[in-house]
């Protein structure tokens, strides 16, 4: 049952085999489950979302990115929380061939019909939901165990660029894992008139020196 701007009550599972031929041929399997309850006036959503890419060389075509619309949010990569800001933690734990995705949203109908809504409005309907997004994502299921060497910059206890006399950043090699990413916030949801749902949020990395930024999606709620 859909809502203002996104489902309600229900559920919905995909599970899919791809194959990809060409100048890359590589096979790729997706799980997707989701489950609404519908608890008037409100409804909880909860999604779970896994996507693994077997390429001969791994990001031999262009990777999955997990701070897309519709994802992680707040995954701007100059608010990134200290713990994972390295040289090219962008590179190991978002742009990668596989990743897993779990989201919670509490939804409220705002504007809209009186009999749904929590304003009546005849042309103004609006969903406000606070979220919790986490994702991971990875190159190979090894480096859950054994880490991945990359060429990193080198950042002090206090999440410090360390720099060289001529005030250069430096460089190092460091065995890093994947890292889970993981945000809150809320967001408000526009459908307008039914041709496009637009979703201006705020949304805070769970991290200790997150915060909070913002944020505009083009995408109905999941």
């Amino acid at each position: 049952m859909f809502g203002l701007t996104s489902p309600l009550a229900g559920y919905r599972y995909r599970v899919g085999v791809d194959r990809s031929i060409g100048a890359d041929n590589y096979y790729s399997l997706t799980a997707d489950y989701r489950k609404y309850f519908w608890m008037k006036p409100i409804s909880l959503a909860v999604r779970f979302t896994g996507i693994t890419r077997f390429e001969k060389e791994v990001n031999s075509v262009f990777p999955y990115y997990v701070g897309n619309m519709g994802f992680v949010r707040g995954m701007d990569p100059f608010c990134l929380p200290r713990s994972l800001m390295t040289c090219n933690w962008i590179l190991i734990n978002c742009w990668v061939p596989r990743w897993r995705f779990a989201g919670f949203e509490i939804r409220l109908p705002f504007t809209g019909p009186k009999q749904l809504a929590l304003i009546g409005s005849n042309f103004l309907l609006t969903d406000l939901a606070f979220f919790v997004d986490a994702g991971i994502a990875f190159d190979e299921f090894k480096h859950f165990k054994e880490g991945e060497l990359v060429y990193a910059i080198q950042r002090d206890d206090n999440g410090n660029v360390i720099l060289d006399n001529n005030g250069n950043a430096l460089y190092a090699y460091q065995n890093l894992k994947p890292a889970l990413a993981k945000s809150i916030g809320f967001a408000l949801r526009v459908n307008l008139f039914g041709a496009l749902i637009l979703e201006p949020h705020f949304a805070r990395q769970l991290d200790s020196r997150g915060k909070w930024t913002f944020g505009l999606n083009l995408v109905p709620g999941w």
